[in-house]
Formats: C-alpha cells, sequence, structure tokens
C-alpha cells in the first residue's frame, strides 16, 4: 500500500471553515427538526417510531456540528474565535433541544408496557433500538420532573464545563522551566541560541518519562509540581491547582445536589448505570486491583529500582527509562506500518478501516503548539448513517508512542464498526468496556513487537514498557477513582482547599504504591492531582482499569479458538456498540465478569505472567 503520511487532519469533509455558510444551515435544521419531535409531546404511546427517527437525524447533525468544532480546538485550544462560535451554537440549539430530550425519556419511561411492546412489534426500527429505548426505561425512576429536568438541561451549558474549558485551555498555555537547561545553558540562550527556557506541558511529561539522568527527572518533578501550586501569570495570576480546585469544588457541589434529588444512594451510581456494570462487579475490579493489582505494581517498581542501581527510587523515577532500553528513534511512518502489520496479522477486517483512515487523513499526530494534551479518539456518525473517526496524539518517536497509536486506531475501528451497525445512537459502548478494542490492539501490536524481536535486552525492555504501562492503565487508574471517592465524600461537608485535595492524593498514593520509604521517597507530588482532567468526568477513570482486565482475560482465551472463530467473534463483539452489556459481551468466549476470579485472573495472565518471564530474563542476562 501506498501510504499517505500526513499527519494533521482534513475536516473539510464537515466543513470548509468555522465561516462556512453550511455550518448555521445545520444548526438551523436541527433547531427545526427539534420544533417538530416537541409536536408529538403527549403522543409518544402511538408515535414512537417518527419519534426516534427525528431523534437519530437530530443526533446525526449534532455529531457533525459540534465533533467539527471539537476537533478544531483539540489542535488550537486557545483559539478564541472558534470558542465563541462553539458556545453561541451550543446555546441556539440547547434552547430547543432540552426540552425534547426531556419529554421522550419521561414519556417513554412512564409507558405502559403493552403500548411500548405493541409498537415494537410493528416497527423494525423499533426493534432494531430496543436495547437503547430499553436503558431509558430502565433508568426512568431516577428523572426529575420534565419542568425541572428541562430547566437545568437549558443552564447546563453555563455550569462547571466552562471550568473545564478553561482548564483545557491553561493546560495550552501554561510554560515550565526547561529542566534539562544547566546554569551555562540559559546563558547560551541569554545570548540567543540554545534549548528553551520555558517548554510545555507535553515536553516537561515527555522528560520525565524519556530523560536518562535521574537528576534531570527530579528536577522536572520538582518544576512540575512547583509551577502547578504556586500563582502564574500563565493562569491569570492563580495557582494552577487552585483553579482546578475551583472546578472540582463547582463539578462535584452541583453532582451532589443532582444525585440527592434523582435518588442515587452512592456517588458512582449514575457512573455505573451509563456502564451497565452493577455496583459489586465495580466493587470487586477495585478490590482485585487495590489487593493483587498493587502488590505486583510494588514488585515491578523493585525491579526498576534493582535495574537503575537504586535502593529507593523517587517518584520522578516511576517512568524513567531503563538501562538497556533501545534509544533508537521510531518514525512515525515506521510505528505506523508496525500496528498495520500487527493489526493485519490478526484481521484483515481491522486492518482495512486502519488503511482508510491513513489515506483520508484522519490522524493528527504531529506536535506543535496550541494542540491539546493526551491522545483520543472521536467516532461518529454523520447524517446518512455514515461512521466517521478522528485520532489525536502528539508522536514523540518512541516506542510507547507506538503502543498509543496502536491503542487510538484499535477505539477508532471500534467506533467504525458499531457506527455502521448500530447507527448514531447506539454506536458508544459504554464507558467500562469501550477501551476493550483499544487494549485488545495495544496487546496485538505488544505481541507482534515481541515476537520479532530476537535480543533478549530488548524484549526485557519491551516486557518492562509493557508492565509499567499496565500499571499506568490499572493501578494508576484505579487509584484515582479512590481519590475521587474520598473528595466526593469530603465535599458534601463544604467546599475543598488545594490541602484537602493535596491530603487526598497523597493518602491514595501511599495506599497503592506503599509507604513512604517502602518503594518510593515521595517528593514534589502534593499538587499532581491538579492536572488529571478526567476528574472533571466524575469515575470516568475506572473504565480504563475495567477494559484492561476484560481485555486480558479475553485476549488469554484465544486458544480455544480457532483464528478465524475467535476473529468473527471478536468483529462481531465490536459491532455490538451498546446493545450488550459485559456479561453478554463475554459469554461467547466462555468468560463472566461477575465471577468472583475474573478480576484477579486478569491480573495473573497480564502483568503477573510478564514479571516472571522478566525475572527470568534478568536473571539469564545477570543483571
Amino acid at each position: 500500500m501506498n501510504l499517505s503520511l500526513k499527519n494533521r487532519w482534513d475536516l473539510s469533509c464537515f466543513y470548509s471553515s468555522v465561516d462556512d455558510e453550511q455550518l448555521q444551515k445545520d444548526v438551523n435544521q436541527i433547531i427545526e427538526l427539534s420544533k417538530e419531535f416537541k409536536k408529538f409531546k403527549g403522543r409518544l404511546n402511538d408515535a414512537l417510531e417518527e419519534v426516534l427517527k427525528l431523534d437519530i437525524k437530530i443526533s446525526e447533525l449534532q455529531d457533525k456540528v459540534f465533533t467539527y468544532l471539537f476537533l478544531i480546538l483539540s489542535t488550537d485550544a486557545s483559539n478564541e474565535k472558534v470558542r465563541v462560535i462553539e458556545s453561541r451554537l451550543s446555546e441556539q440549539i440547547l434552547k430547543e433541544t432540552s426540552s425534547c430530550s426531556e419529554y421522550f425519556v419521561i414519556e417513554l419511561g412512564k409507558m405502559p408496557d403493552e403500548d411500548y411492546q405493541r409498537q415494537l412489534d410493528n416497527s423494525e426500527i423499533l426493534r432494531k433500538h430496543k436495547s437503547y429505548l430499553d436503558q431509558i426505561r430502565k433508568d426512568a425512576k431516577y428523572y426529575l420532573p420534565e419542568d425541572i429536568s428541562i430547566a437545568l438541561a437549558k443552564r447546563s451549558a453555563f455550569g462547571p464545563g466552562i471550568l473545564d474549558e478553561l482548564m483545557d485551555e491553561y493546560d495550552t498555555v501554561l510554560k515550565f522551566d526547561n529542566p534539562e537547561l544547566s546554569l551555562f545553558g540559559k546563558l547560551k540562550k541569554l545570548f540567543g541560541f540554545g534549548k528553551n527556557l520555558k517548554i510545555s506541558f507535553h515536553q516537561i511529561l515527555h522528560i520525565l518519562s524519556s530523560s536518562k539522568s535521574s537528576s534531570v527527572r527530579k528536577k522536572a518533578m520538582f518544576i512540575l509540581n512547583d509551577t502547578l501550586k504556586n500563582p502564574s501569570k500563565d493562569v491569570g495570576g492563580f495557582s494552577y491547582a487552585n483553579m482546578r480546585a475551583r472546578a472540582l469544588n463547582a463539578l462535584i457541589g452541583k453532582k451532589i445536589v443532582e444525585d440527592d434529588d434523582r435518588g442515587f444512594t452512592y456517588s458512582m451510581e449514575s457512573r455505573n448505570l451509563s456502564n451497565m456494570v452493577d455496583r459489586e462487579t465495580v466493587d470487586a475490579l477495585h478490590n482485585s486491583v487495590l489487593i493483587s493489582g498493587a502488590e505486583q505494581a510494588k514488585r515491578y517498581y523493585k525491579i526498576v529500582a534493582k535495574l537503575i542501581g537504586k535502593d529507593l527510587l523517587l517518584w520522578s523515577d516511576r517512568n524513567a527509562p531503563l538501562p538497556f532500553d533501545c534509544d533508537k528513534d521510531i518514525p512515525y511512518d515506521e510505528a505506523l506500518n508496525i500496528v498495520r502489520k500487527a493489526t493485519g496479522s490478526f484481521s484483515n477486517v481491522m486492518l482495512q478501516f486502519i488503511d482508510e483512515m491513513v489515506a483520508n487523513n484522519k490522524i493528527d499526530s504531529a506536535v506543535y503548539d496550541g494542540k491539546m494534551t493526551g491522545a483520543f479518539n472521536c467516532s461518529l456518525v454523520v447524517p446518512d448513517n455514515k461512521p466517521d473517526s478522528y485520532v489525536l496524539l502528539s508522536y514523540m518517536n518512541k516506542s510507547r508512542d507506538v503502543m498509543t497509536l496502536a491503542h487510538e486506531l484499535g477505539h477508532a475501528v471500534h467506533g467504525l464498526l458499531a457506527g455502521k451497525e448500530q447507527g448514531a445512537l447506539m454506536q458508544h459502548a459504554p464507558m467500562a468496556y469501550a477501551e476493550t478494542a483499544s487494549i485488545f490492539n495495544e496487546m496485538v501490536t505488544f505481541e507482534y513487537m515481541l515476537n520479532n524481536t530476537s535480543s533478549d535486552k530488548d524484549k526485557l525492555s519491551l516486557l518492562m514498557n509493557k508492565c509499567s504501562d499496565w500499571i499506568n492503565t490499572v493501578v494508576r487508574q484505579i487509584s484515582f477513582s479512590f481519590f475521587e471517592q474520598d473528595i466526593h465524600a469530603k465535599r458534601r461537608n463544604g467546599k475543598l482547599t488545594v490541602d484537602d485535595f493535596n491530603s487526598a492524593w497523597i493518602n491514595n498514593t501511599v495506599k497503592f504504591y506503599g509507604k513512604d520509604g517502602e518503594v518510593f521517597k515521595y517528593e514534589n507530588i502534593d499538587s499532581l492531582w491538579s492536572y488529571v482532567s478526567h476528574f472533571m468526568r466524575p469515575y470516568y477513570v475506572y473504565a480504563y482499569a475495567f477494559g484492561e482486565l476484560f481485555t486480558q482475560s479475553l485476549f488469554a482465551v484465544r486458544d480455544r479458538f480457532s483464528k478465524d472463530e475467535f476473529e468473527k467473534l471478536y468483529i462481531d463483539m465490536l459491532k455490538s456498540g451498546s446493545t450488550r452489556n459485559a456479561v453478554e459481551l463475554m459469554k461467547p468466549f466462555g468468560l463472566n465478569p461477575n465471577d468472583t476470579d475474573f478480576w484477579n485472573n486478569g491480573i495473573n495472565v497480564s502483568i503477573k505472567k510478564w514479571l516472571n518471564e522478566i525475572e527470568c530474563l534478568i536473571d539469564k542476562l545477570k543483571l
């Protein structure tokens, strides 16, 4: 294949620019469709099919409009013109659509079973969307009265989300002293040459995971934490941590009021419902990671300490490169070919989707100022039931970036398959297992790289990096979830100070990684919670651990099936979107996430097995 290696998005399939007249025309159409939608209020018992068709059209158009604006802001987060346009259009649409969605879910929730079943029996499109409609009816007991729901929906554009957007913007403008510069280097820079005095979030986090110098990493950790906790002109003279504390106080306070009004009995309940998992399963996941996962994490970090010649690690050593890590840069085109070959070795169906994304410039991998930190995939279904998908990452030529590319392309294939099969309303799998395809594609790529490596040192490097990534995905994210549970509980007693957040952060770090002096010496970590943007989406984080262990259990049973049989079952699973819950997804593979041993087994077949292999290689290499 002749690959197109442009590494910036082409968004012209949406609009020519934010000034394109079609953008406002699409918004006007959404408003007109919403007015039509509202005419069916009080008539849903006989008009469910007509209303569902309107719901699909509105969803497709909204996804087209706001995905386009979101993607632009992801690459230019401080673009005030686009933010103003997004806000204006959002308020225009919300004014009309809020009452639509509220009457729809309330009437559907109250609809007598016989009327619901009669309409299902007489409509193919309703039968196709039965899981979507059933979930709405299942959640009906948590709905607020219609007038209150509409009032809240209309005001949602002016809530804590504004502060979340502000923090995203600060991420792109906040600057840090360059820890790689010595005093001599600073003097050189003053005379017009040498490295930059100030660096971005991207760059300082990259130094923490890539610098071979322990002193540079230590300095980077101090600069990161110190910059977050102290006032900065980059964030209006406030401290970044103080701004995040304000945002979280507003968000959690609002959530507590709404949870109580809706009748939720615990703070994670709404997230569990949207993830289609019960409390017992989520608690079992958390407990398994706290006990077994944390034990393996400490085991791994003790190996790291031995390999880099330390009795005790600093927190800045957590993601440190190892002495035998390969220094070779992996250019983007090479990384793309690795992921393509690995994916193709498992499924030509998945490879075809990836090649189409590359050819149509759906991947933005370049590193540049103004770009949002982190990586993501955004999949949607645009008008006429056309699935589409976009990947963003900042490719830095390292092996971990190869895994990030594989991860996000796994998401993309998942979104495209589900979008084609299920449409706009049922494309997205619940977060708890939306990570399945991404992690599975990482595993396929990891095994491909491991099997094509002859050097024992390179195998050791791959295995160590995989363990590190696993810990960041599982142990770190569940420690985040415990942190969230703590701050949500404490917020009920009033607003939290920065010190309150700091204390909860330290306590949960110790809970998972050991007391100070056991594995780590904790220095300059108290404000690190403040740059974890996922906390603005309550209890989002446990989905990463759920997805990792869910997928590791699935990956481990491949040999029970023929290659073709497993691929077919797997592709069918990805096509499901939100139509099946975790138990239903695992049943064809002979697995049950409600079993008490399911999560422990996910730990045993992944990091525990890899650490056994690592210890054998270390003995063999006499390291």
